[in-house]
């Protein structure tokens, strides 16, 4: 696997953290009261990866576009 790769992988590992702590740290769940919150949360943040790895994706799309070809 090339360093990019890794980079991503890292960048994506770094984003899901940050959404475990966002759902889990005492701050939050003082926020997260009922099923209907969390689940706004869930989703929000279900998002928020989603996006996260598509425009990753796209980005390598960007980066073949711009190596010479050869």
């Amino acid at each position: 696997m090339d360093a990019n790769y890794e980079a991503g992988l890292d960048a994506f590992l770094a984003e899901a953290k940050l959404t475990y702590r966002r759902m889990f740290e005492s701050q939050e769940q003082a926020e997260l009261r009922t099923f209907s919150q969390r689940e706004v949360r869930v989703f929000e943040e279900g998002r928020r990866l989603s996006r996260f790895l598509l425009e990753a994706h796209l980005g390598c799309d960007q980066d073949s576009l711009r190596r010479p070809a050869g």
